[in-house]
């Protein structure tokens, strides 16, 4: 049973009652597995919860699972005048944004050796969408409260109703140290045609590579590329990928923008190349950790520390606003920089980074940011 969590408050959406937790069922050669997950937040609608069944006992591992994950975006807040019964106010909106995945999934992997497999799945999902505006009323006259509303809005988006097979190659002979990969490959080239409302196929290719010429330094590398193609690659009821988080492209987070207003305002074109429906990614690293460069072995001490350099380099395009290896006008985006990762007591990799962006014509300095997780 995972650690269970449970928290009462109240926000500008009113009160709520939230909690988590997860229960894992297994027999004992973990040969019949059964995991279920559920976060409750507040009502039904903004429930998340995942049911998985996997088997083991043969030389093809597959499972069946389902789930319901809600997203809420929550809009800025907007004054309008209004009518309350029948005297007028000034009401204080505030736009929910509500996306609901519900999905059933059946799942294969055959191993041909150690490092290689075929991993298999289909999939039929709902996707709907719906918004609340939640309004609080003042007088005009003093300011003082009247009271609040909430009302659901028509988004005029239509649900989604989709059914995807995928297929996937992937490669692993990679050696994992304290905090990041030191030695081996790594692969996954995969392809997912998705048909129904929307027709559109989603493409990866990944590999990278760890290699040690010199004791303990470690010379690692990635190409990784993610797309959706086909009539339905565009639709705007679908999220677009952005590649300026730390672990992606360093160097071009959005919040360091300073010679840039958010694009709901203003045209910012750099902006504009971190989104998009297709991203290519590359970097290289030198990475070693700390003790060990002092004494030419590898060794991380009591408190795993590393020490990398890196060269990032990434854009992102769609089918209209193609990049310019393909004859858009969208170029690469390019970063040089020092990162620190630590190993926090085997719990968790913490990166701590300051990056040199080389494509930020208004933007000299360095940008320093931090995220979890161990090095590409």
């Amino acid at each position: 049973m995972g650690q269970p969590s449970i928290g009462v408050g109240v926000d500008r959406f009113g009160g709520y009652l939230g909690g988590s937790t997860s229960l894992y069922f297994s027999d004992l050669l973990g040969d019949h597995n059964l995991a279920i997950a559920a976060n409750v937040y507040g009502s039904f609608q903004d429930t998340a919860a995942q049911v998985v069944y996997t088997d083991h006992s043969k030389k093809m591992d597959w499972g069946v699972g389902a789930q319901f994950v809600p997203y809420l975006y929550g809009g800025g807040i907007q004054e309008t005048l209004a009518n309350v019964q029948g005297s007028p106010a000034i009401a204080d909106q505030t736009l929910l944004f509500r996306e609901t995945d519900a999905a059933a999934f059946v799942i294969g992997a055959l191993p041909f050796n150690r490092a290689d497999r075929i991993e298999v799945q289909a999939t039929a999902e709902r996707i709907g969408f719906g918004e609340q505006v939640f309004s609080d009323y003042y007088s005009p006259y003093d300011g003082s409260y009247i009271g609040s509303d909430q009302q659901n809005v028509d988004t005029g988006l239509a649900p989604l109703y989709l059914g995807s097979v995928s297929g996937a190659f992937v490669h692993d002979t990679s050696v994992f140290g304290a905090t990041s990969p030191i030695m081996g490959t790594r692969a996954r080239f995969e392809v997912a045609p998705t048909f129904g409302t929307i027709n559109y196929t989603s493409v990866v290719a990944d590999w990278r590579g760890y290699f040690m010429p010199v004791k303990p330094i470690t010379f690692a590398v990635r190409a990784t590329h993610v797309g959706r193609y086909g009539s339905g690659s565009e639709d705007q009821r679908f999220g677009e990928f952005y590649i300026g988080y730390p672990e992606l492209l360093r160097g071009y987070d959005n919040v360091t923008f300073s010679e840039c207003r958010p694009r709901a305002t203003s045209p910012c074109p750099l902006y504009d190349r971190l989104f998009g429906s297709r991203m290519l990614l590359a970097s290289a690293e030198l990475r070693a950790p700390l003790p060990g460069l002092f004494k030419g072995r590898l060794e991380y001490g009591p408190v795993p520390i590393e020490l990398a350099l890196f060269a990032d380099s990434g854009v992102a395009w769609t089918s209209f606003d193609q990049a310019s290896f393909l004859g858009g006008d969208r170029a690469l985006l390019s970063s040089v920089g020092a990162a620190v990762r630590v190993n926090v007591l085997g719990f968790l990799v913490a990166e701590f980074s300051a990056a040199k962006p080389l494509d930020r014509p208004d933007y000299s300095g360095w940008v320093w940011q931090w995220s979890f997780g161990p090095g590409f």
